[in-house]
């Protein structure tokens, strides 16, 4: 599907060397992380981290030839969510809370970055050595703005329901696993600062190049989970490598939101 309009932005690139983690997490320690205007995916008591580590080719503005894109490594840690608009639209993705990316000009990417995008970019030091049946990566705390690390240690191993999941089956473990294709933010209303916009990155991808290859996670430490408190309640539920793919960022989507009284009117399904 095309999201693009001729008055937004659009990036595209290509994804490799992609893995991707689901951790659970209960959903009262991760709520007031959340702007007024996003809610929670949960199932049952629980809420989701997507953390994602990939390698970003040849990103570039569209038209602009890919020999004059950029290479970047990419961490990103998202919570899965939902937003209601004012016209009752039901829109699903995920909220940035910290991103570390290795751009080339790093003050211009971060700087440039962060006022197009709500991804919330720091500078860091990011490895990634790959092979055909393990990964790792890394993250220098010592050079990361924010100054945490991350390491990562990943081997293939069969598809696997793991030990106390909250998911019935693999397969649904998988099907959750495959995030939604849009970044989601809440922003003060131009003219109105009581009222908020609902911010929307799309992802336009095709679904069939969606190649996921299941992976043990031999050795995780993830900095970033440890310094907000999610590092001992934050548990792993599924992890994938992802087949490299062609990706396009569309930017510029806005949408009004329910005011906050209407907002917990719909969602607890008062009249």
């Amino acid at each position: 599907m095309n999201f693009a309009k001729p008055t937004d932005m659009v990036l595209r690139g290509r994804l490799a060397d992609t893995v991707l983690l689901t951790y659970r997490t209960p959903a009262d320690s991760v709520r007031e992380m959340l702007p007024d205007g996003l809610e929670l995916v949960q199932r049952g008591p629980w809420a989701f981290w997507s953390v994602v580590c990939c390698r970003v080719e040849q990103m570039r503005p569209i038209g602009v030839p890919a020999a004059l894109g950029v290479g970047l490594h990419h961490v990103a840690y998202r919570l899965r969510v939902q937003a209601m608009t004012a016209s009752a639209e039901v829109i699903d993705g995920l909220y940035f809370t910290h991103s570390d990316a290795d751009a080339p000009l790093p003050p211009l990417f971060g700087a440039v970055g962060n006022r197009l995008t709500d991804l919330r970019l720091h500078r860091a030091e990011i490895a990634m050595n790959c092979g055909d049946d393990a990964m790792c990566v890394t993250v220098d705390p010592a050079a990361s703005e924010a100054g945490y690390g991350l390491r990562l240690d990943l081997a293939h191993a069969p598809a696997a329901r793991l030990e106390g999941s909250c998911f019935p089956t693999v397969e649904d473990a998988r099907s959750f696993g495959r995030y939604p294709r849009a970044a989601l933010s809440v922003h003060p209303s131009k003219g109105d600062p009581e009222r908020r916009t609902l911010h929307v990155m799309r992802v336009e991808r095709v679904d069939s190049s969606w190649c996921e290859t299941p992976v043990a996670v031999r050795d995780a430490r993830l900095g970033y989970l440890d310094a907000i408190g999610q590092g001992g309640q934050a548990e792993l539920e599924w992890a994938v490598r992802l087949r490299p793919m062609e990706y396009r960022w569309v930017l510029g989507e806005r949408h009004a939101l329910l005011d906050r009284c209407d907002t917990a009117r719909r969602w607890t399904g008062v009249a």
